[in-house]
Parts: C-alpha cells; structure tokens; sequence
C-alpha cells in the first residue's frame, strides 16, 4: 500500500507497530515518546538558565534601579512574539523608550530612515538616557524571555 506521506504532516512524524483489538496497525508520533530525556532535558533548561541569571540578578537589580529613576513608567518592555510553529510567547525587554513611545511614531512617520514596515531613526527622540547606554552595549537584549517563560 502507498500513500502520500505529508498527509497528516507524517513526514516528520515516526511510525511504529500497534496491536489494538487483536490486529497489528501503524501508529505515528511526534516527539519523543519516552519522558525521561524530556525531563532530563528540562531539569537542564533550568537550571543553566538559573545559574547565569543569579550571577547577573545584580547588574539586573541596577540596569532595573537606573531605568526607574530616569523615567516614569515600567522596568520592563512586554511584547507578544510569534515563534517557531506559530508559537506565541511574551518577551520581556528592559525599557529603552519612553513609556508612550508607540503612540509617538505616528508623529515621527515622515522621519522613518528605512522602507517597508520597519520604522528606524539614527537619533530617535523616543529613547532615554539609559536606554541609548543600554543599546550600544546591547543590554536591553538580554534573554529574560528564555529566563522568565
């Protein structure tokens, strides 16, 4: 017997034998079917992901001190993503524009450096004091979506 194997995505699925009701069938899977290397690897996940973030709780602690007491507004830089498979997940960024800053673009459209949906400015006026610090040295990048979700 053939049959097309992207029906039903099988082309990444695996296939193995099943009995049911006393006759033989072919079952597929994703993924992996025992749960020890998937609670292995969890085990793993966090706690490599523990280790850097106690070692770095200390510059996050100031990074989070300083962007309080430059600006009103939250710490934190909240945005929903898409990932791989359609996946949605929240990343959390620290704060480098003024909390309003969505709204401002509208105003800063005409200024837009670049074509097509991405806005770019080389002296954008939404940016703090602390956030101009935190981009050019690229800590307003650092995983905390990894460490938080």
């Amino acid at each position: 017997m053939r049959f097309d194997s992207d029906i039903f995505g099988l082309k990444s699925a695996r296939a193995h034998v099943e009995e049911f009701d006393g006759d033989y069938h072919i079952a597929t899977y994703h993924g992996v079917r025992d749960s020890w290397p998937l609670t292995i690897k969890r085990v793993l996940d966090v706690v490599l992901s523990l280790v850097p973030l106690v070692i770095l709780l200390p510059l996050f602690g100031i990074i989070a001190a300083l962007i309080k007491l430059s600006s009103e507004g939250p710490v934190f830089f909240i945005q929903e993503r898409v990932g791989l498979n359609k996946r949605k997940f929240r990343i959390y960024k620290f704060r480098t524009m003024v909390p309003n800053a969505e709204q401002l673009m509208a105003q800063l459209e005409q200024q837009n450096e670049v074509s097509g949906p991405v806005f770019k400015m080389k002296k954008d006026p939404r940016i703090t004091s602390i956030g101009r610090l935190l981009r050019s040295t690229s800590i307003d990048e650092l995983p905390l979506s990894l460490v938080i979700s």
